[in-house]
């Protein structure tokens, strides 16, 4: 565990521990910094995206704010009708990731591109769950290190 890791868990712990009642722009703070840490990992996922195609995805986010995503779009026969590569950068604010998408091997679409916030329902050691843009539900899966 890095040492700036270990400090602020030691801190979170403690505040925890002894009641400690923060302002609530600064207990809000923490909580998106927790979240934010969370999400450092490999997942992976995939879900209909129409009666006949599925979107697949893996997703790297690192510890510095970035990211890199694969995504791919299948027919119901596994023929790969589309495959994009993306990078960018992200924050977590209130609960939410905010994605700004700076590389993508999509060239139809104009960047930098921020996405509009996509609300974290749940994460934790195995799983990732978000509102989309589009507002469906996004469930992925850790991938084990």
């Amino acid at each position: 565990m890095r040492p700036t890791t270990f400090r602020f868990v030691t801190l979170f712990g403690s505040l925890l521990i002894t009641g400690c009642k923060l302002d609530g722009g600064r207990e809000k703070q923490l909580e998106d910094m927790v979240l934010r840490q969370k999400l450092v990992g490999e997942w992976i996922g995939n879900q209909p995206i129409s009666t006949n195609q599925v979107l697949s995805w893996k997703t790297i986010v690192h510890f510095d704010g970035t990211f890199s995503t694969q995504n791919s779009t299948y027919d119901n026969a596994g023929r790969l009708l589309h495959f994009v590569q993306v990078k960018g950068k992200f924050v977590v604010t209130n609960g939410a990731v905010v994605v700004t998408i700076t590389k993508s091997s999509d060239n139809d679409r104009s960047l930098p591109r921020t996405i509009a916030p996509e609300p974290i329902v749940r994460v934790d050691d195995r799983e990732l769950v978000i509102i989309t843009e589009t507002g469906t539900e996004s469930v992925s899966r850790r991938v084990a290190r």
